[in-house]
């Protein structure tokens, strides 16, 4: 009876080794360009690819707005007598305010035209705002409707809303609504135009020091 070593043939003849197949590096891997049928790492599991990522909006904004329409429903539900105002009701609607602070000074341009986009449709800057929309499901309509939409689509809704919400103003206003309406756009231009000269200038450069006299 024959003893057979590994890489030895039938006839105790050497056997070509199998190459060794090349393990991904690390570069490759973080291209994501690795080849199908090795294992993943559990960073590459968690990781989205590249196309995925760059489909993904932030949810911060999306997350306020839901928090802000369930407060909303609440207060729906007080006032038809069905819940209690109490101090919780308050206390959110405090944190609200500091949630939509935060997502204007520190949120991507992306959550902030989602935001703009969502108080110019509920006219909240206008003569008869809404503050909210009419119940839960049309937040939801809404959302389905613009939380897959790409980031430079957003402005031309807001133009269009702003210019529906414009025509239906003027369909009902009265003249002296009208006039009040037109100064304060006036005044809203003037501040954004000011601030827009300031952005353009910089940050305002203190005096000079005054020559030492000799």
């Amino acid at each position: 009876m024959s003893v057979r070593f590994e890489g030895e043939g039938p006839r105790g003849e050497p056997t070509p080794q199998q190459p060794k197949q090349s393990e991904p590096t690390q570069a490759s891997r973080e291209r994501g360009q690795v080849s199908p049928g090795l294992p993943l790492t559990l960073q590459e599991r968690a990781k989205p690819p590249p196309e995925s990522r760059e489909r993904q909006q932030p949810q911060g904004v999306w997350e306020y707005l839901e928090r802000s329409e369930r407060h909303a429903d609440w207060f729906r539900n007080i006032k038809a007598g069905s819940q209690e105002r109490d101090e919780e009701f308050s206390s959110e609607f405090w944190i609200l305010g500091l949630l939509r602070r935060k997502i204007v000074d520190e949120g991507t341009s992306y959550e902030n035209l989602i935001l703009k986009l969502y108080e110019t449709t509920i006219e909240l800057w206008t003569v008869n705002p809404r503050y909210s929309l009419s119940s839960l499901e049309e937040f939801g309509q809404f959302r389905s409707k613009y939380e897959t939409m790409l980031e430079e689509q957003l402005p031309e809704q807001i133009r269009k809303q702003e210019k529906e919400n414009r025509r239906k103003w003027l369909a009902t206003a009265t003249p002296e609504e009208k006039r009040k309406g037109w100064n304060r756009r006036y005044r809203q231009r003037r501040k954004e135009k000011r601030k827009s000269q300031i952005a353009q200038q910089g940050p305002i450069q203190p005096f000079p020091p005054s020559p030492a006299k000799e």
